[in-house]
């Protein structure tokens, strides 16, 4: 098996393509790609939180608070860390939404053929599953504090096959989630979608 990434910087967006040569006779199941191993708020005073479309229809946003509260959505026997996933779908865009800037992580194919979740990891944990605050502290007992973040892609990609994932675009915006959805406004009326 090969995985070959590409990632390109253009007028300050970052997008992550990768190609997935299985040549075995193994089906591979998901690939996480990008992964982001250390992601942080603006400040240890800054709240953060994942925003996803509800529907389609509504065109709602749904938010997540993923710091300084992180509060797990599987169980504490089906994961080792906090675990937080977010459907990429129906709206293909997440957005990391601190007070005044964020992040947009945008698919660059909505009508893509696989489906890709928002991933959060909150290591070594929380400080309480009853409040679900994360430590402030850098480490704590030897163990480095820090929020992973990645995409699943679930390619189901069959023995002796070639497989693209979705592209992924990354953008830094200041503002609100107004501007976020700027750009996912901006990115789909300049490719005609």
């Amino acid at each position: 098996m090969a995985l070959t990434a590409d990632v390109t910087l253009t007028n300050g967006g970052l997008t992550f393509n990768a190609t997935l040569e299985n040549d075995s006779p193994l089906t591979v199941e998901t690939i996480d790609y990008p992964c982001f191993g250390d992601f942080n708020p603006p400040s240890t005073n800054a709240s953060l939180a994942a925003q996803t479309l509800k529907n389609d229809k509504t065109k709602e946003l749904q938010s997540d608070e993923i710091y300084p509260h992180f509060r797990s959505e599987k169980g504490y026997w089906g994961v080792t860390y906090p675990t937080k996933m977010l459907e990429a779908q129906p709206g293909s865009f997440c957005l990391l939404q601190a007070p005044d800037r964020g992040l947009y992580v945008g698919l660059d194919d909505p009508k893509a053929d696989h489906r890709v979740q928002y991933t959060f990891e909150q290591h070594p944990g929380v400080i309480s599953s009853v409040n679900n605050l994360v430590p402030q502290e850098d480490v704590i007992s030897g163990w480095p504090v820090h929020l992973e973040f990645r995409l699943c892609h679930f390619i189901f990609a069959k023995p002796h096959s070639t497989t693209q994932l979705v592209p992924v675009a990354l953008r830094c915006y200041l503002g609100d989630w107004h501007e976020g959805v700027n750009l996912y406004k901006q990115g789909n009326s300049s490719s005609g979608r």
